[in-house]
């Protein structure tokens, strides 16, 4: 057995088995999700420092109350479940297949 994985039976599992990760790994997947975020940030940054109109309109929403921040998400959430509600209603449902999983 490699030293990356060590591979169990599980009792009650149907023969299957699960492979336990060494820290080594999760400290690898973990440098991959820390560069990645950092990427993200590095975007965002760019993003709002290179187009003007971004900055004015952060600039404007600084002085805004929490609760109408609230209350503009909340009305766009209703509104996009009625959305999907209307969609789901006018589209014929399709049988689901297990190639289309």
């Amino acid at each position: 057995m490699s030293d990356a994985a060590t591979v169990t039976q599980e009792p009650g599992c149907g023969g299957r088995r699960r492979s336990r990760r060494l820290p080594s790994d999760a400290r690898g997947r973990l440098k991959k999700h820390a560069l990645k975020l950092l990427g993200f940030i590095v975007f965002a940054v760019l993003i709002l420092k290179l187009l003007p109109g971004l900055e004015q309109a952060w600039s404007a929403l600084q002085g805004v109350s929490f609760w109408w921040i609230v209350g503009a998400m909340s009305s766009e959430t209703v509104s996009e479940f009625g959305s999907v509600i209307s969609w789901t209603a006018i589209v014929p449902h399709l049988p689901r297949t297990e190639a289309s999983l």
